[in-house]
Order: C-alpha cells, then sequence, then structure tokens
C-alpha cells in the first residue's frame, strides 16, 4: 500500500543514462545518426518484404 507522501525507489543509474548525461552533444550526434541510419534500413527491408508478398 502507498501511503500520501511516500516515494518509489528510484532505479540506480543505468548505461544509456549514463550515456545521455555524460556524453559531448558531438558525440551523441554521431550516435543518433548510426541508430537512425540502421533503423532505416531495416524499415526499408521490411516495406520490401511486405511489397514482395503482394
Amino acid at each position: 500500500m502507498k501511503l500520501f507522501g511516500s516515494k518509489e525507489q528510484l532505479a540506480s543509474s543505468s548505461p544509456l543514462s549514463d550515456f545521455l548525461r555524460n556524453t559531448k552533444s558531438k558525440d551523441k550526434k554521431k550516435v543518433y545518426s548510426k541508430v537512425i541510419a540502421a533503423a532505416s534500413r531495416r524499415q526499408c527491408a521490411v516495406l520490401e518484404a511486405a511489397n514482395s508478398k503482394f
């Protein structure tokens, strides 16, 4: 049971949160561009596979 005014235990930091908090903007942009490019390639592959079925 949760009482008024009590706070839930916060999770400890994760590698992702550490990366976002401690990495310079330039390095984050490099990672973001790689992630977006990979996601775009996967999305195109899914669309091609779906189109080939019809």
